[in-house]
């Protein structure tokens, strides 16, 4: 039995009809557009109810909020965003005029067209941003926590449209990037103490062409502090080659050294010490009143 979203809900299917991509100019004349694909985090669980509350109501795309910082508008002239509403890798495209890889990778080409090119996701999305990358020939990109290799996923329930078109030439050759080689360099940040990262970063660990950075972190897509990608994204290569020169990349990275080495040292303080306090917040304070109102 094939569950929601991929039940052929009408649903879903009016939502795949829209555009699903938002290109968003944001004043600043510097050549440079960025490209966030959304992943499977983009509503969950897999209910009509949270599709209708985040895709329909909120018309949400991940990567949102961070791609209204203020440094990404000021290094970045073109923002996109771009969402596959059926969590499928893209196989099919984000709607019924550009319904493939291919056909998503020559829109984003031509709307991006004499721009240099990054590209950024977080998972699903991180596969995305890699295989976008390459197709597009993008100056960089940067995989959080992204998937090399989707042949796991042919079976029906896991990913039924990976199912489906695991016979198709023109679909199933983009199932496994892990040979990629990309011209401008890469950023794979990946969590070192994940099950499913370690599987994915077995395929790629050699590759030259990727610069790779494991973070010292349990879950899938949790690698830097939220407050860091602005700082990160906006670096040029120069920068960033500077910055990572001094950062051991054989050993797992503690987030909060990586985001004092990017960030500037007051600006980190400071989101070090909100993100303290929501902590503190979140597992002294409301167990200490729970306890005191029992």
């Amino acid at each position: 039995m094939v569950y929601f979203p991929w039940d052929g809900s009408g649903l879903v299917w009016n939502e795949y009809c829209r555009d699903n991509y938002k290109v968003i100019p944001t004043g600043s004349k510097t050549g440079r557009a960025i490209i966030f694909f959304s992943g499977n985090g983009l509503y969950f669980p897999n209910t009509k109810e949270e599709f209708t509350e985040k895709v329909i109501r909120q018309n949400r795309y991940e990567w949102e909020n961070i791609s209204s910082d203020r440094l990404i508008r000021q290094h970045y002239e073109l923002v996109i965003l771009v969402r596959d509403v059926y969590k499928q890798w893209y196989v099919n495209g984000i709607n019924p005029s550009y319904n493939s890889v291919d056909k998503v990778a020559g829109l984003l080409r031509e709307i991006t067209s004499g721009f240099e090119v990054t590209t950024c996701g977080s998972s699903a999305g991180g596969y995305a941003a890699v295989l976008f990358a390459g197709l597009m020939g993008a100056e960089r990109f940067f995989s959080i926590s992204g998937q090399f290799s989707i042949v796991d996923q042919v079976a029906e329930e896991k990913a039924p449209f990976v199912y489906y078109n695991a016979s198709h030439s023109d679909k199933n050759k983009y199932y496994d990037i892990s040979v990629i080689t990309h011209r401008g360099g890469g950023y794979y940040l990946w969590p070192s103490e994940c099950e499913i990262d370690k599987a994915q970063h077995e395929l790629v660990k050699d590759n030259p062409t990727l610069t790779i950075l494991p973070f010292k972190t349990k879950q899938h897509g949790s690698t830097i502090p939220s407050y860091c990608f602005p700082y990160l994204l906006s670096r040029t290569k120069e920068e960033l080659s500077s910055i990572l020169s001094r950062v051991k990349h054989d050993t797992p990275i503690n987030p909060h050294f990586f985001a004092f080495r990017i960030m500037p040292g007051f600006t980190f303080v400071r989101y070090a010490g909100e993100w303290l306090i929501r902590r503190a917040a979140r597992y002294i304070v409301k167990p200490f009143m729970k306890i005191l109102r029992l």
